[in-house]
């Protein structure tokens, strides 16, 4: 190992070629990161960069263990003032008239890269979905707004300033090594790339290297940025099945112990990112994005059950944003055996029973503003129970419902919270609003995502009454309507009727532009004795 301290300049200078794993996460800096940069650059002379971690191969080629995200900005900026200033900054990212840098592909991909195609200023419409174009929009169009002097400023700035190289000899293993012990000493960088790194230890040396790369950048990619550390905190949870939510902090602690030689670091990984069947993340991703028809497959034939509906409920969840759940729902859907597969299906109309009751529980409590935190920890406890032994499903279900004291809820408290709001989409009132357009859509069995609040009185008659209950509330796909006439309204809604079982339900009851205010006022008692009579059926939780 070497450690040497080099200006950009220099350092790429000297640098014939560098290697970006297709292992490591994709790039991820936001706009924030690359104005910072440049605003720090731009005022400092001599400005450190940061630390670079490299394990040198074959014709001096550097592979990036730590700090690819910087190196891919600095190639972003030095592209974009050649682009923007016509200055010779492209001497520092050739060599030999091809990039220095090579972001490695995954197995199916082909074709010309993202980078190259940045370098060329050709940027084609298939390539506008990677981040390192974005970003690189960024920068020109920051760029562009520069006096003469400033870009100047820049550029010598950017080339003086300062980067340390941490560099191994065909040692992978121990730049791995290096990697964890940086950033577990000091403030951490995203903890999935430090059980990267050192998981990676263990199995870089083996046969299966190359799948191993291969497996963890699809889990990554499938998870996606947003969700790596709470995917973390979900795999140590069912790991150490400590029934108790973890910080991110003891996630990583859990597993870099769990991880001590190569037998347990690939136990570790094919649960994080392994074989289709006894991994986790394509469940765990699948729930996170509330799409659980990717779980078709997985979930297998034999089962003989739809997972349809399921998948309707679950993006309801989306919609009011109760991902506190989550945990619960990866528990339920983790079936890696037929064994559990059979039991999935078995249990499957209670499983949804069970949704649709702490959907419309999570509901009610939205309503009197009460915070799902209230009740976190138990998820945990029960996700963990499910996770260990899923024949007792029935079991774990009917104490989570016990637990979060469901069957406590009286009918009064209901209505009269359901009665209570008060429908404007007007600022910070609009909460009600979404509310009673839920409440709405699982009273009326209509699971359609993304949908607007209609109001049949519309808000301009604010002294009226009627105005804000929710009676006087539809959820429609586009709000088209407006500030339209009764009369008018009444004609596009049967126009909409067929697509849309809440405004069916609603000219199923004979309305006409005589009788709709009173149509309208006994829409609010229906729909808060409904939703009630609902959750009622459900939370008689027997077993």
């Amino acid at each position: 190992m070497s450690a040497k301290d080099y200006s950009i300049g220099d350092y790429l200078k000297e640098s014939k070629k560098f290697l970006i794993p297709r292992y490591q996460r994709s790039y991820a800096w936001e706009k924030k990161n690359i104005m910072q940069l440049l605003e720090d650059v731009s005022k400092e002379e001599g400005y450190y960069i940061g630390n670079i971690i490299v394990n040198t191969l074959q014709n001096d080629e550097k592979e990036i263990i730590d700090g690819q995200q910087r190196i891919i900005s600095i190639f972003l900026i030095l592209i974009a003032l050649y682009h923007v200033t016509g200055k010779d900054t492209l001497k520092y990212v050739l060599e030999n008239d091809c990039l220095k840098i090579n972001i490695e592909k995954r197995i199916e991909d082909s074709g010309v890269s993202v980078m190259s195609s940045i370098l060329d200023n050709n940027i084609a419409s298939t390539m506008k979905k990677y981040n390192e174009v974005t970003r690189y929009q960024d920068i020109v169009s920051t760029l562009k707004k520069y006096e003469e002097n400033q870009l100047e400023t820049l550029r010598k700035n950017l080339l003086n300033a300062k980067i340390v190289e941490i560099k191994f000899l065909n040692g992978e293993k121990r730049a791995h090594e290096m990697f964890v012990n940086l950033n577990t000493k000091g403030k951490p960088l995203e903890e999935i790339e430090i059980i990267k790194s050192h998981l990676f230890k263990y199995l870089i040396e083996g046969e299966n290297s190359d799948q191993y790369k291969e497996e963890w950048y699809e889990m990554l990619d499938d998870i996606g940025n947003k969700y790596h550390g709470k995917y973390l905190q979900n795999i140590s949870l069912f790991k150490s099945l400590t029934k108790k939510k973890q910080t991110a902090k003891e996630s990583l602690n859990y597993l870099l112990n769990e991880i001590n030689n190569e037998k347990t670091a690939g136990s570790v990984f094919e649960f994080m990112a392994g074989d289709e069947n006894k991994s986790i993340f394509r469940v765990y991703s699948a729930v996170k994005n509330h799409d659980l028809l990717k779980l078709k497959k997985y979930i297998g034939h034999e089962s003989e059950i739809s997972i349809d509906t399921l998948d309707q409920i679950w993006k309801m969840y989306g919609q009011i944003k109760f991902e506190q759940f989550d945990v619960v729902m990866v528990a339920l859907l983790y079936v890696p055996t037929k064994e559990k597969k059979s039991l999935f299906s078995k249990n499957y109309l209670d499983i949804v029973k069970f949704l649709k009751l702490v959907l419309l529980f999570q509901i009610h409590n939205a309503v009197h503003r009460v915070s799902p935190s209230t009740y976190t920890n138990r998820f945990e406890t029960a996700a963990v129970e499910l996770y260990s032994n899923q024949k007792k499903i029935d079991i774990v279900i009917s104490d989570l419902v016990k637990d979060l004291k469901i069957n406590e809820v009286t009918k009064d408290h209901v209505i009269s919270g359901i009665k209570s709001l008060k429908c404007s989409g007007k600022n910070k009132k609009s909460r009600d609003l979404k509310i009673a357009k839920y409440i709405i859509q699982m009273v009326d069995g209509y699971y359609a995502v993304d949908l607007k609040a209609e109001h049949i009185i519309c808000e301009k008659n604010m002294d009226d009454d009627l105005v804000y209950e929710i009676g006087n509330i539809l959820p429609v796909v586009k709000d088209r309507y407006k500030d339209k006439s009764i009369d008018k309204k009444l004609k596009m809604y049967k126009e909409d009727s067929m697509v849309n079982a809440s405004i069916k339900k609603f000219l199923d009851k004979g309305v006409t532009e005589n009788n709709y205010r009173k149509i309208i006022k006994e829409r609010t008692d229906e729909i808060a004795e409904e939703f009630w009579q609902q959750f009622e059926g459900l939370k008689k939780w027997e077993k």
